[in-house]
């Protein structure tokens, strides 16, 4: 795991307002986690621009119902400017052009009916036995459906080269801006090569190529949120995205020692996370990872730490090296496995200790030895409010840690 986070300071719980515990495999009914507070309005992660609304929604609630002047009021403040940021930027992105095909006109019968004939793919019969007026020959068309840009897919249809990343026929052209932003930021359909694009903003990148590392650097002003984005990092000793206040949505991230790391206030849904590198086998990569922090979300995403040098400590590691890790949630995600990985998953009860992690619904690889990482599927598990449910071997086998 890379160990880039000497400047790590004290998470602060700011945007982890609500989460909401679905355990879709299991058809579990929805429920909150422990010490959580009423939950915002439900938005789907594969629409930016709902989440955000979402998570200011959530942060007002919040100020609704505290007034006091603690320090975590001032965090929650201080959510509201960033996630009206957000929504101002998502908000001056060019409406893309409407795809939905035109409904052809309803045809209109001919001869006078009784009563008003409805138009259907199946006649349908008179109780009096009369027959109904025939319509014209113009067929009526069905009632077209819209389809969403790109649908969420569930399993199998895991996340993986079909469905993440740059979608299919995307016209990418040079991203000209500069590798530092220091301004709130759009960037949709380019072509972005930074050794490392620097995020003090609140900055939004869709449909884009990212030849290089994405880095939030644990500063309150900055955030990213990728969606239907690649990000190739190559061979850097870090992270290919990272640290505070980042959403991964539908992307393809591979390259760096870690596909995602993250301090705090992380989302990552709907992505396939893989392909590290190590030069020799002497670091240590991991899908996601994170060394101390909190409010962290992963849904239905591939997980893989793949690397081939035997550097791989975990698809999914959570360690309290530097702080508690807490709020953590991880849902419906399929943990690869790997002939380099140790475990499949850590859980973050170890040195500072975890409370409020939860395991819901997710899927584990066998692998060759049957037990998905070298020494097993799991390990430092536990804490306070600790959660483990559903959690299944691939043909359906229930784990028990």
């Amino acid at each position: 795991m890379p160990h880039t986070a000497a400047r790590h300071r004290a998470p602060y719980p700011r945007r982890r307002i609500a989460t909401l515990i679905a355990i879709l495999a299991a058809g579990l009914a929805t429920a909150a986690l422990p010490g959580t507070a009423p939950a915002a309005t439900s938005a789907p992660l594969s629409d930016p621009l709902a989440v955000a609304q979402a998570q200011l929604a959530g942060c007002q609630a919040w100020l609704a119902l505290h007034s006091s002047s603690s320090a975590q009021h001032t965090r929650m403040v201080q959510c509201v400017s960033d996630e009206q940021a957000i929504i101002t930027a998502l908000l001056a992105q060019p409406s893309p052009t409407p795809t939905t095909p035109s409904a052809s006109p309803t045809a209109t019968p001919t001869g006078t009916p009784s009563g008003t004939p409805t138009v259907s793919p199946t006649p349908s019969v008179s109780p009096s036995g009369t027959p109904t007026p025939s319509p014209t020959a113009t067929t009526p068309s069905p009632t077209p459906t819209t389809p969403s840009p790109t649908p969420t897919v569930g399993p199998p249809s895991w996340p993986g080269p079909g469905n993440t990343g740059v979608p299919a026929g995307t016209v990418l052209t040079a991203y000209t801006g500069p590798c530092t932003i220091n301004t709130a930021t759009t960037i949709d359909a380019k072509t972005i090569n930074c050794g490392t694009l620097f995020i003090n903003a609140p900055v939004v990148i869709t449909r884009s190529k990212i030849n290089g590392a994405v880095s939030e650097d644990f500063k309150d002003a900055g955030s990213i949120r990728l969606d239907q984005v690649e990000v190739d990092a190559g061979q850097q000793h870090n992270a290919a995205v990272g640290n505070t206040n980042v959403t991964v949505l539908r992307s393809n991230i591979h390259g760096a020692a870690a596909s995602v790391q993250c301090g705090s206030h992380c989302t990552v849904a709907d992505s396939w996370l893989h392909g590290q590198y190590a030069p020799d086998g002497s670091w240590h990569d991991d899908a996601f990872i994170t060394n101390g922090g909190t409010d962290m979300t992963l849904t239905h995403n591939t997980l893989a730490c793949d690397d081939q040098h035997g550097a791989c400590t975990a698809d999914l590691f959570l360690a309290a090296d530097f702080d508690q890790v807490s709020f953590v949630t991880a849902t419906n995600n399929l943990l690869a496995a790997s002939p380099n990985v140790q475990y499949c998953t850590y859980g973050g009860a170890n040195r500072l200790g975890a409370h409020d992690v939860s395991y819901i619904g997710n899927v584990f690889q066998y692998g060759a030895n049957g037990l998905c990482g070298k020494f097993g599927p799991t390990t430092i598990l536990g804490g306070a409010n600790f959660i483990w449910a559903n959690n299944i071997w691939e043909d359906g086998r229930v784990i028990n840690p």
